[in-house]
């Protein structure tokens, strides 16, 4: 597209029309090779897939979430990340802000 002159890989517009139209394309393509993935088998796993195998270790006795252990009340809260001279959630409005895009107008056809 550069080479023939239909792309300015400079012009803001044109790095923004780029995104718009192939991030989603490179997401639904990537989104179709994981779900392929998770369902072929794998030989060295007596031909269980990715997702048998995930199913199979949450029902495994040893596994601490396949007896609801993890429900109660955690006892290392160092291991959940917890912070206690952090910011609280508790109280806030969590809203996110997105500040607005602002492309120039003067060459959106060039």
């Amino acid at each position: 597209m550069e080479s023939t002159g239909i792309l300015d890989a400079n012009n803001p517009v044109h790095l923004f029309t780029l995104h718009l139209i192939f991030i989603p394309r490179i997401t639904k393509a990537l989104d179709e090779f994981r779900e392929a993935f998770s369902h072929h088998k794998i030989r060295t796993e007596r031909n269980c897939s990715p997702n048998q195998m995930w199913i199979n270790g949450m029902f495994h006795p040893d596994n601490p979430l396949a007896h609801a252990e993890l429900d109660e009340e955690p006892y290392d809260l160092e291991m959940y990340g917890h912070d206690p001279h952090g910011p609280s959630s508790v109280g806030s409005d969590n809203n996110v802000i997105v500040e607005a895009v602002h492309l120039p107008h003067d060459n959106l056809l060039t």
